[in-house]
């Protein structure tokens, strides 16, 4: 059995809602990497790094374990309070926003340099606005069946009447 190396996690703080996604190259090592890096996402998150100083400072720390190993991830600071978000991406695929009105589109970030390879790599912050009434939706980029095709399977949006559902016929 292959356990695989994911991130799925949320770090409140008084300000803002940090979400984090990730996914280490490879199985089974990887879930040890994958915890390093859950550590230190939250540490910088907490200490109110900005999405793209989060990602370079454990981009720093994977590059001097030197595991070998490479992460995808996407860290996605959420101020709802002042409807808009921060965003950074290594490597990971773009978040899909919903705006009010139903129309989705996937957000263009700069597409930076996954984790682990170059410990200067630098990782710009993109600030978007989040109207009332709009969703982002952040994923992994595969199914788990090793295909690497990008799967998000079904997404049911909470008082609207329509379910978006994978391209993929199955």
């Amino acid at each position: 059995m292959a356990i695989g190396g994911y991130l799925y996690d949320l770090i409140h703080t008084p300000t803002a809602t940090t979400a984090a996604i990730g996914d280490v190259q490879g199985h089974n090592t990887a879930v040890f990497l994958m915890g390093q890096v859950r550590t230190a996402v939250q540490a910088h998150a907490t200490a109110s790094a900005s999405p793209g100083d989060l990602l370079a400072r454990t981009n720093r720390l994977l590059t001097d374990l030197d595991a070998r190993l490479f992460t995808s991830s996407l860290i996605a600071q959420l101020d709802l309070a002042h409807h808009r978000a921060r965003l950074a991406t290594a490597g990971h695929p773009p978040p899909l926003l919903r705006h009010p009105d139903g129309r989705t589109e996937f957000l263009r970030l700069p597409p930076e340099l996954v984790l682990g390879i170059d410990p200067e790599a630098d990782y710009p912050t993109t600030e978007i606005t989040l109207p009332p009434g709009s969703a982002l939706l952040v994923y992994s980029d595969t199914d788990g069946s090793q295909s690497g095709a990008p799967r998000l399977g079904s997404v049911t949006y909470p008082n609207c009447s329509h379910t978006r559902r994978d391209d993929r016929a199955q």
